[in-house]
């Protein structure tokens, strides 16, 4: 949002024959509003939205390094 850069949402597969497939979509929009907090999470799910299309194209590829969605250990478990 500070540099006005355009978000261009890109990902790579492999095919059976073992090559690989680069792909750029259509640059995002970016979403602006009076309220900068508003416009992250507006931004934020439209990057989510782009991110979740092109997982769902080839689930069977994708592997995450990180723990993206932490989710809160439970009362008494350790």
């Amino acid at each position: 949002m500070n540099t006005g850069a355009p978000v261009i949402p890109a990902y790579s597969w492999r095919e059976p024959d073992n090559t690989h497939v680069l792909r750029f979509e259509e640059p995002l929009p970016l979403i602006e509003c009076d309220d900068v907090g508003e416009a992250i999470r507006r931004n934020t799910r439209a990057y989510n939205a782009a991110l979740e299309r092109m997982l769902l194209r080839h689930p069977e590829q994708w592997i995450w390094m990180h723990r993206r969605w932490k989710v809160p250990a439970r009362a008494g478990k350790q």
